[in-house]
C-alpha cells in the first residue's frame, strides 16, 4: 500500500481538547493529499457514551454530505461507539486509523500485530509510516489461533513475513510467535511498556468482535487499530 489514494478530498478527525494538533498532523501525514479538507469532530475531555454517540452521529452526516476517504479518530471510552464507527468505516469502505494514546512513557518500539486477516499490508504500511516518521523499530507478532492451527494456513510463514517486511518497511524486522487462541494473550506475553501496537479491525473470522471491550482494560499500551 503506497499511501492514502491522491483523490481523497476529505479527512475527519475526532479529538479531545489538547489533542487536536498532535491528531492533524497525523491526517497530514498518512494522507498523500496534502490538500485534502480536514473536519475536526471535537470529542469532550471527560466524555460520556451520549458524548461518543453524538460523534458517531456527525461523522454519518459528514458522510452523506462528503466524499470521506479517511477517518482519523482517538480511541473512545465506549465499547459500543468503537463498534459503530469501525462497523461504519467498514461498510463505507473508507480507511478508519484509531489511536489510543499516551502511557507517560517514550515509544520504543512498534509490534504489528497479524494473524492471517486481511489488513497485512496496511498495518504494515502504517508502522512504517509512523516508524520512519518517530525512526523506532519494527517488530511482527505473528499470532496463530491454536483451535485452528493456523501457523501453516492462514497466518503468514515466518520467509513470507520476512520478505513481505523488506518489501514493505524496506528492512529487517524482528518476529514474535505465538499460538493460541487469545489475540490479547499473544499480545500480553510479548508487548514491552513502550510498545505502540498497531492492529486490525474485528473481523468475522480474525480478531474477535470483542476487541474494543478487551483493549482498554488487558492491554494499557498506547495503540492504533486500522
Amino acid at each position: 500500500m503506497s499511501g492514502i489514494t491522491s483523490k481523497q478530498t476529505h479527512t475527519a478527525v475526532l479529538a479531545t481538547p489538547g489533542m487536536e494538533e498532535k491528531m492533524l498532523r497525523y491526517a497530514r501525514l498518512l494522507s498523500d493529499n496534502r490538500n485534502a479538507d480536514l473536519h475536526h469532530i471535537p470529542i469532550p475531555a471527560i466524555a460520556v457514551a451520549q458524548d461518543e454517540a453524538v460523534a458517531v452521529a456527525e461523522v454519518r452526516n459528514l458522510f452523506s454530505s462528503t466524499k470521506l476517504n479517511l477517518l482519523l479518530s482517538e480511541w473512545m471510552k465506549s465499547p459500543r461507539a468503537m463498534q459503530n464507527m469501525i462497523q461504519l468505516t467498514r461498510r463505507r469502505g473508507v480507511t478508519g486509523i484509531f489511536f489510543r494514546t499516551g502511557n507517560g512513557r517514550k515509544i520504543g518500539r512498534i509490534v504489528v500485530a497479524v494473524g492471517g486477516g486481511p489488513n497485512l499490508y496496511e498495518q504494515l504500511w502504517l508502522a512504517n509510516v509512523v516508524a520512519k516518521h518517530h525512526r523506532l523499530p519494527v517488530a511482527v507478532l505473528n499470532w496463530a489461533d491454536g483451535i485452528r492451527n493456523t501457523f501453516s494456513t492462514s497466518t503468514p510463514a515466518i520467509a513470507d513475513l520476512e520478505k513481505i517486511s523488506v518489501q514493505q518497511l524496506g528492512m529487517e524486522i524482528e518476529i514474535l510467535e505465538y499460538s493460541g487462541p487469545s489475540l490479547v494473550d499473544a499480545v500480553l506475553k510479548h508487548l514491552r511498556p513502550d510498545d505502540l501496537l498497531v492492529i486490525g479491525a474485528p473481523v468475522r473470522c480474525g480478531w474477535p468482535p470483542i476487541l474494543p471491550d478487551h483493549c482498554p482494560t488487558s492491554l494499557k499500551n498506547r495503540r492504533i487499530i486500522h
